[in-house]
């Protein structure tokens, strides 16, 4: 299974451990098809050892209609409540359609944009102030 691979490791191991390990999920049609969730760990998006990063994902057919901006905006909310002042992001190049998404999410302060040279996939980094 994908998810037994040493390189996903980080972003599975030990889920729920740590107080930063959130996640919140979509519905519809009787079926999960999507999640967001957050924990501290030195991926790509990594700010710093208290600052938690974010992971999205959705099924092709539920793209376009609303649920991932509504994932992502209900976990900035979590977040807040429960103590925490940002969370950070990171989008592959190649990706960068999803850029408009994540901007129209209602944000305080848009912290900044790097892009990292990494030896795997180079991606652009963003750290939001909640």
């Amino acid at each position: 299974s994908i998810l037994k691979t040493p390189e996903l490791q980080v972003y599975t191991a030990d889920f729920g451990s740590q107080t930063a390990d959130q996640a919140l999920a979509a519905e519809a049609d009787g079926k999960l098809v999507g999640a967001v969730w957050v924990r501290i760990m030195n991926d790509y998006g990594h700010f710093d050892d208290s600052t938690p990063s974010l992971a999205i994902s959705l099924y092709g057919p539920y793209r376009g209609l609303g649920i991932g901006t509504g994932l992502m905006k209900a976990m900035l909310t979590h977040l807040k409540e429960i103590g925490f002042s940002r969370v950070s992001l990171s989008v592959q190049k190649a990706n960068y359609a999803h850029i408009t998404v994540y901007l129209m999410v209602p944000l305080i302060l848009f912290l900044s944009i790097v892009h990292h040279e990494l030896p795997a996939p180079a991606g652009t980094f963003a750290s939001f102030s909640l």
